[in-house]
This record gives C-alpha cells, structure tokens and sequence, in this order.
C-alpha cells in the first residue's frame, strides 16, 4: 500500500534471454488494488506480454524491466518487501474461474530508506531551557511513512539520535494532556494525533535512545509522540543551527531472513504545522550581569528611567529583538516607547594593550559596556501570559519590545534606558518582576529566541536572591536630600590594604508614621564595594559621633556587616528600631562605617547608593520609601591601552601611543605620570611625550606643557618614564600621548607579552 503508480501508461521493457529469441515491449497499466468502498492507491501493475514474444518455459526466462518517471519508488520507503505476481492466460479477464498462477520473488528484496517526519513540540516541555540544566523534558511527534515489522525474533528497532551535548535520560509515552497537540487538533478540527509505542522497550546511552520491538510487534505509519528526560549540553544551541537537529533510523528484516539498517533521517519538519512543531529545541543561553535600577522609586511619580544592564552569551545576527517584560503587576510601557543610551562614563573604551602587552590589573571583557547598535523601533507590547492589562490609565503594554539593526555580540555587556510607567496595582510577588531576553530575526518576521534571563532582574545584582528581586515601587515621595553618602578615602582598597571611612546622612520623608513603625530598611552600596566594620568599633550612629545629622539613628542594635555575598548590602531589621525615637521628616539621621573601595568605578551597573525602607513588604502602603544618590569616581587609572603605530621589526625604532584616564588631578612639578615599560624596550633619556599626529577620541593629547624622563630600574634595567606637568597641573580626563622607542632586540611570544603600568602621583613620595 506505500505504491502509488501515475495513472498514466506505465513504462515496461522486455529483454529477451538471449538476442536470438525475440521479445516486444509489452503494454503496462497501473491499477487500484482496492476499488470499493474507498478509491485506494494504484499500488498494480498489468503487464500484457506480446504476442511474438518467445514463449516461457523453464528454460526460457525473459526479464521485464519497469524504470523511469511512470515507475516512481514510493516517497516514503519501504523495509525490504516480497513482490507477489499472478499469471493468467491472454483473454481470461472475464473467465469465471480462470487458471491462474501465482508467485512471489526470490533472491535480493528491493527496500528504500524510510522517511520519517515530525518535530519538538513548542508549547510543552522545556521546563529547563538553559545550557547545563538537567531533568530536562522534551516531547518529540516523529512519523514513520512506511511500517516497521519485528518478525519472529523481535530484530526490529527505532533509534532516536538526539544533538550533541545532550545526555538522556529515559524515553517513555507522552501524557494525553499537551498543549501542542490540543491546539493541532483544534485547527484542523480532527482528534489528537498521539500514538504510542507499545511491545516493546526503551533503553537509553548518551544522546541515544534505542526502542526495541517485542517479536511480531508491528510500527504502523502514523504520528508517534514520545517524552524524553534530558540534560542540556554545556553549551547554548541556536534553534537555526544545523549541528541542532535529531535523527531517526530504524533497523528491521522486514520480508527478508536478515536485518536492514537504513540510514538515519534528520527530522523533516512539517511546513504546515512549523508554529507547533519546531526542527530542534533551542537550548537558551543566560543573560548575565543584569539589573534594572529606576531614576525614581516613587509610587506617585507618572514614570521613571530604568537603566537596564545585561551581558549576552550568544550572538544574534542583524537585525535584532530586546524585549523586556514587567510580570508584577504594578508597571507598564508605553505603546510607542524610546530608548536613549546611558551617561557617557559607562561606556569607556575597552582596557587593554594590544600588539605589545597586556596592562596591570586588566578587567575582564564582561564589565566593559557597550551601546546598544542602532535602535529601529520600540514599541509596547502585552506580555504572553497578561492578554488585558487594566490600569487606571486604561490598557497599558506590559512590554517593551526594541527593534536594533546590528547584531548584538556574544560575551559582551550592554547599557540602556528606557522609561517605565508606575502603577498603583503594583503588589510584589515571588516569581514576578522584570524579565528580559533577546532574539534573532529567522526571516520574514519570525523572531527565535536566544538568550534571557532565568530569574527576575533584580534592582543591582546584590539582590537576584530576594524572593523580590527587581526594584519596587514606594508610597512617600524621597527628595534629592533623602541619601547623602561622602566616603573619605577613594583610593582601591587593593592598593591600600585599607577601608574607608564613610558618612551616610538620612532625611526620611515620613508622611504616614504607621508605616514607618519598626520599619526594616538596607543601604546598598555601589555594585562591587564591600560593606568591612567592626559592629562593636566600627559603627557610629549618635549625633556627637556624626556630623550632619541632628539625632541619633532610631536603633537599639547595631548591624552586622555581611560576611558572606552579596557584601554590599548593609540590613537593619525592624525589630532592632527605637520604638521610642523613631522616624521623624524634619530630622537628619545618620551613621559612620567603613568600607572596600573597589579597583575601579562600576560601569556595568549603576554608581549609586540606594536606601530602601519597607524592602520586605508586599503591600504598596506599607513601602515607606527609597531613594539613590550618585557615588564618587574610585581614584583609579582606566582606559588604560598601549597601542604600536610605528614599526614592528625587532631592535628597530618605532612608537608607541599610551591612552589613560583619570578622575584626579596631577599636581604641577611636584605630580607625575609614570610608565613602567617591559625589559627590551629603549626610550631616550631625555624623552619627548608629544601628541598624535591624528584624533584618537575620546582620547585627548595632554593639554598641559611636559617634562619627560626615561630612567633604567632593576636588574633588567626596564625602562621607567616619568612625566612631569610644568606649567600647570593635568585636570581628570582621557589623554593620550606618543614616545618614540626602539623595539626589544629579542621577540616576544604572543601568549606571554610584557606588561605596561601606569601611576599617577601627587609627589615622587606619594602615589595619587
């Protein structure tokens, strides 16, 4: 029944046994086996033999030859197969009992390698859909177009070959309540299509899954689903890749006394059912480093400025699709929303030397942050699982989609801004907040998703462990006094070994005192410093003990420093509040500490401080307030790059272009910058810093008159140029100077280049 012959006039060819007998080609029909009650495939052939044709005997034997476009194998395969013939005399068509002989082949069986179609089901499974996870469930529909016979000795099998990375666990029928195959039925108006495999077994190895067929066990043509158990690979798979696709193959005697194993077919998805049924399940990489911190906490205020962070791990191609979601109830977008980049300091060149070395205490790529490539488009979309969003202010998009015409790389951070509508709804919950996630365009408007995050996106990464992580929303309104953060010292502490003393002032603006009752409230620093006091000694919070304020801070007990992550958050739990002082709006409230400077300003999220009173409250009337206030610039060289723009051939003259930042001023004579060269290089004495000849921007030549030495150190005498502002002092920015050298005589391999450093000092005693 897998034949089905053209209607038209087959083409059949009879060779004689040998050229002295004769043989005419005969006349060829291709006929319907079964005519009633259904119209069956014309899967009969009827040979006329001719006339002159030589006469069959048992010695005489002609062979008739069928080929060509009238004689099509059938498109979906078939295992090997015994064709059955009957004889009958010229003329015998309406005898009532004609003499008839029958006859099956012999010898090779002809089979042809058995089709097999289906895919992933889209809307089950996937509970797990990162790179890594494990306990994976996938659903597979595959169909095989031709039946699959086990025999007497059950030597029938069906291997399922899986993408590599993935390991499986088990394989076993499909559950009858899936939503792909209820949303198939419903389009085409039929049952569900969900057959399973029975006598049989599974066994599982790897990526493989092998079903073994019971002896006589029969797989019929038809949709098969199977549920199989999987850990993900290590690795992310685009759902476009062609590495991501599964395979079946199926092994079987059929008619013949020996085993056939035909070829293993990728998945051919169903064009007709592409939506539902998808070629390979994409495996998701993680956005990381994400946050998501509002220029305004505020309930009552009509919007605020979400600066949103997040490093990619795959690639999309251009064009690309950000979309970022608010699942908790209490935000919105607007239905044509924009994007705008965030202040020019977050997106400082990239550290790092090329061609001649690597700089001390280079970062690594991640905290570098890029601008998002050219936006499209931004427009508000409703989330999947929120079809009404009903606000005060009618049905507002509950997500923001954001069109951009370049790729976004892979490993690489991301900054942007966008404005997010605040709602009186607004009822934190575990599970809710802020999601994002990125995709690629796979044509004609089919958007495939990469990366996302796999929780909420919290308010600064401190706090992706809250049951709440992503920045909630505030009853009384903080002005731009609410939090006031001096820290004395903003030298690394890796350059100094020691904290930092700080000052934090508080002015609570206390509108409802019923809130403000033993109220919990935390201090986050700056992403990456570290809260480091010693609570008997270390921590201050009387009025004669801190300036600025005009009472003492409302607690009975001092807070702990954190001692395990995250290490920038500083608690105070309501039970240990002052029941009697309390909060009061015409107060300044304050307390001493120290903390960790870290190596460099953060870049990659905010550079601000935040209070929150009422963090752990779920109810929007019982949130007292927050408020942020920007953090100063660490005392750190960034930006740092030594560039060759001369000549490379060793022991040769060439120069070298040094580009440097800095967010403190060199004083004149008594300041200086200093560059430590590897061994090998050579700088005149008296050398000369002096400007490029082109623009290298943002990088800017030195705006002051220099002084330029060059002075051998060490054992390996390298090098040691010493700078000097002589009219007047080098203010904070980004400069970059030339020097001309002669190259190390000696090649340096390419995994261990030398080391440029660059300080700045206030005197030749003190570093700066």
């Amino acid at each position: 029944t897998q034949w089905d012959l053209p209607a038209r006039k087959c083409q059949a060819e009879c060779v004689p046994q040998s050229s002295l007998m004769s043989c005419g080609p005969p006349v060829c029909e291709a006929l319907r086996l079964v005519t009633a009650p259904w119209a069956g495939a014309r899967n009969m052939l009827r040979l006329v033999l001719p006339e002159g044709m030589e006469k069959i005997t048992e010695s005489v034997k002609h062979t008739v030859r069928l080929s060509g476009a009238s004689f099509p194998l059938p498109p979906g395969g078939f295992m090997p197969t015994r064709m059955a013939g009957e004889l009958r005399p010229r003329g015998s068509e309406q005898m009532p009992q004609p003499r008839v002989s029958y006859i099956e082949s012999v010898g090779a069986l002809p089979y042809a390698t058995v089709a097999v179609s289906g895919g992933i089901l889209a809307l089950d499974g996937g509970n797990q859909p990162f790179e890594s996870e494990v306990k994976n469930s996938l659903y597979l529909k595959f169909r095989l177009a031709s039946a699959l016979h086990s025999g007497r000795d059950g030597r029938a099998v069906i291997d399922i070959l899986l993408p590599g990375g993935y390991t499986v666990h088990s394989a076993d029928a499909a559950p009858p309540d899936l939503l792909t195959l209820q949303q198939a039925a419903a389009e085409v108006q039929g049952p569900q299509v969900r057959g399973e495999l029975t006598g049989g077994a599974w066994s599982c190895d790897g990526r493989q899954c092998r079903f073994t067929l019971d002896s006589y066990a029969t797989v019929y043509p038809g949709s098969i689903v199977v549920h199989f158990v999987v850990d993900n690979p290590s690795l992310p798979l685009k759902l476009s890749e062609s590495s991501n696709r599964w395979a079946v193959a199926v092994q079987g005697p059929g008619d013949a006394s020996h085993v056939v194993s035909l070829a293993a077919q990728t998945l051919d998805q169903d064009s007709r059912e592409e939506s539902l049924f998808l070629p390979a399940a994409a495996v998701l990489g993680r956005l990381t480093l994400v946050s998501l911190t509002p220029s305004q906490f505020w309930a009552g205020a009509s919007q605020s400025l979400a600066r949103v962070f997040f490093r990619t791990q795959q690639r999309s191609e251009a064009p690309s699709l950000i979309r970022l979601s608010a699942l908790a109830g209490g935000f919105a977008f607007k239905a044509l929303c924009s994007v705008e980049d965030l202040p020019q300091e977050h997106y400082r060149p990239r550290q790092g030397i090329l061609s001649l070395g690597q700089s001390a205490g280079q970062e690594p790529p991640p905290t570098v942050l890029q601008r998002l490539p050219t936006v499209t488009a931004c427009n508000g979309r409703l989330a999947a699982d929120e079809s009404s969003l009903n606000t005060e202010m009618g049905v507002l998009p509950s997500a923001a989609e954001i069109s951009v015409a370049g790729p976004l790389e892979e490993l690489t951070a991301y900054g942007f801004g966008i404005e997010v509508l605040h709602l009186s709804s607004f009822a934190p919950q575990p599970g809710t907040g802020f999601f994002l996630a990125t995709f690629m365009d796979a044509g004609s408007g089919d958007w495939k998703l990469l990366d996302k995050t796999e929780l909420a996106v919290p308010l600064l990464e401190a706090t992706a462990a809250d049951e709440y992580p992503s920045y909630g929303i505030y009853m009384d309104d903080a002005g731009p006094d609410t939090l006031t953060v001096t820290v004395a010292n903003m030298l690394p502490y890796a350059l100094t070994s020691q904290t930092s003393p700080l000052v934090v002032l508080l002015r609570p603006p206390v509108v409802s005192a019923s809130r403000w009752q033993t109220v919990s409230w935390r201090v986050l620093a700056p992403t990456t410093y570290v809260w480091d006091f010693q609570s008997d000694k270390g921590f201050y919070f009387r009025q004669e003990d801190v300036p600025g304020t005009t009472v003492d801070l409302p607690i009975v007990k001092k807070p702990q420093p954190p001692r395990v992550g995250p290490l920038n958050i500083l608690v105070f739990h309501g039970a240990d509040e002052d029941p009697v002082r309390g909060w009061s709006s015409n107060a300044t409230y304050g307390f001493k500490a120290a903390v960790q400077v870290p190596t460099e300003t953060p870049r990659h999220a905010v550079n601000e401080w935040v209070v929150e009173w009422g963090f752990d409250k779920s109810v929007l009337s019982e949130r007292a307030a927050a408020a942020l206030t920007k953090a100063q610039e660490v005392r750190a060289i960034h930006s740092f790059h030594v560039w060759g723009i001369g000549g490379n051939i060793q022991g040769q003259s060439s120069e070298i272009l040094v580009q440097f930042a800095m967010t403190t001023e060199v004083p004149q004579t008594a300041g200086a910058v200093q560059l430590e060269s590897p061994p090998g290089f050579i700088f005149d004495e008296n050398c000369v810093a002096f400007a490029p000849s082109g623009s290298y921007l943002p990088f800017e030549p030195i705006p002051v008159g220099v002084d330029c030495v060059s002075t051998p150190q060490g054992l390996q005498q390298q090098p040691l140029i010493t700078i000097r502002p002589v009219d007047a002092k080098l203010p904070p920015g980004m400069w970059c100077f030339v020097l001309a050298c002669f190259l190390p005589s000696e090649v340096t391999g390419a995994a261990e280049p030398g080391s440029f450093i660059i300080r700045t000092f206030t005197s030749y005693a003190m570093e700066g």
